[in-house]
């Protein structure tokens, strides 16, 4: 424990990075109807406090707050009873205090091609650095659960097994402290796409705009835009934690698209009049689609009639790190495989064996529901004069009622012989109508109307 400011302790508790030079550079050359584009620069983030307080958890830190358990007392006697001190919780900051860098690039080329449309192909990439990693602090080591100093004689016979262990704070690396975290700057992200963009935008007539991104991000976990650092592991973070992140879209498409109408009357002549334009002038429809896959997730298992503490105790030996279920195959089913009650193949998933170390499988191997959604309009323009006049509005959010899901059952329970048994009832499980497997939950994007008058004057 140190104090800010003291015996070389920095103030702040972090070392001052001094003037930071984050430059830019950009070029453009003109070919005629093409144009190369390219450029890319260095941008710096903060260090901030985290939505779960990374940089304010320090209160927590003893001396600061200290618990302490009062042991066969009742309300009556508190004043008179001794109490014993809990374990402490620390976190720890790293003292280098690297400023989180992205390094961002691109290089494209626009084109314009007939029919007043213009096509753009670019490649974009980000590299990001000293991005905080929250390691584990005071972990129990992996086995520590099996080790004959470790039993508790008041169980009985020492099984070696992990059900017959002392309490985890009892054989902690740090006698007196509980498993806590140590938040270093050393983990890193990339993402690596290529966009492709065509746009027609000629005034009247038909305007249409696509773009197309296909990309991978990719890194340790966490959340950048939420402020969530990644998840270390206390043998190898890269290998247990390294795979998309939850921003990750491998594809996106969307398109927009405005028609202006034509008037009838310009080819029925009966039309050409006041009431005819009344009626048949001015309309407009328009259109945004958005087709996008959906984010990469963990699957998390258990097995039946045992606690999580007590599995993670048999199966690594430490009661702080968690086994991860096991890939036997690929469960990401194609789009005409997948059903309610079946949106993954269940059948790639298998229980870890003893001595897993929780790198079991990959990160984010599974994907979550894509979206799919239609939105329209459908504009009548009514001229009052030159300047005023009326737009009548007629618009419908997810117009074809395409539901959106939002997420799936994506915990697995096994038995004894490590078969799943909390799948779907309707395929024969035991974990009802939205058992492992089974989407159940949507995003709640049902069809909206709106019907609107807005008047210009």
């Amino acid at each position: 424990m140190v104090r800010s400011g003291q015996n070389g302790t920095p103030r702040g508790l972090i070392e001052d990075r001094g003037v930071q030079w984050a430059p830019r550079v950009g070029l453009a050359y003109n070919f005629g109807k093409t144009v190369f584009r390219m450029g890319g620069g260095v941008f710096y983030e903060r260090i901030a406090t985290f939505t779960i307080g990374v940089t304010s958890n320090y209160v927590t830190n003893p001396p600061v707050l200290r618990q302490s358990q009062l042991l066969y007392g009742n309300l009556a006697t508190i004043p008179t009873s001794s109490t014993v001190a809990q374990p402490a919780a620390v976190t720890r900051l790293s003292p280098d205090g690297h400023l989180p860098t992205t390094y961002n690039y691109s290089a494209g080329v626009q084109r314009e091609l007939p029919f007043q449309t213009v096509l753009d192909v670019s490649y974009v990439g980000s590299q990001s650095r000293h991005l905080t990693l929250q390691e584990p602090f005071n972990y129990v080591p992996f086995g520590s659960a099996w080790l004959p100093q470790n039993q508790d004689p008041t169980l009985g016979p020492p099984k070696f097994d992990g059900t017959t262990t002392l309490p985890a704070n009892l054989y902690r690396p740090y006698a007196g402290y509980l498993a806590g975290s140590q938040y270093t700057f050393g983990t890193s992200n990339n993402y690596n796409a290529l966009q492709v963009a065509v746009n027609r935008r000629a005034g009247r007539g038909l305007n249409l705009g696509l773009a197309y991104t296909w990309s991978k991000a990719l890194g340790i976990g966490g959340s950048p835009f939420a402020g969530l650092p990644g998840v270390g592991h206390p043998t190898d973070t890269r290998k247990a934690g390294y795979g998309p992140i939850n921003i990750d879209r491998t594809q996106v498409l969307t398109f927009n698209y405005i028609y202006d109408i034509p008037f009838l009357g310009r080819k029925v002549s009966s039309l050409n009049n006041r009431g005819g334009k009344l009626v048949f002038d001015g309309w407009q429809f328009s259109g945004l689609t958005s087709i996008s896959v959906g984010s990469p997730l963990n699957v998390a298992y258990g097995i039946s009639g045992i606690d999580p503490q007590t599995l993670n105790r048999v199966i690594t030996g430490s009661e702080d790190v968690a086994p991860r279920v096991v890939l036997t195959c690929n469960p990401n089913l194609s789009h005409g495989d997948q059903s309610i009650v079946a949106y993954i193949n269940t059948s790639c998933f298998a229980p870890a064996s003893k001595g897993s170390t929780g790198i079991d499988s990959g990160s984010n191997r599974v994907r979550g529901p894509g979206i799919h959604q239609w939105d329209m309009s459908l504009f009548k323009k009514i001229n009052f004069t030159e300047r005023a006049y009326a737009q009548l509005r007629l618009e419908a959010f997810n117009v074809f009622n395409h539901t959106q899901w939002a997420s799936f059952n994506s915990f697995a329970l096994f038995d004894s012989k490590g078969n799943v048994i909390n799948l779907p009832s309707d395929v024969g499980g035991t974990g009802g109508r939205f058992g492992f497997g089974a989407l159940n939950a949507t995003r709640g994007r049902p069809r909206i109307v709106q019907i609107a008058a807005k008047f210009y004057f």
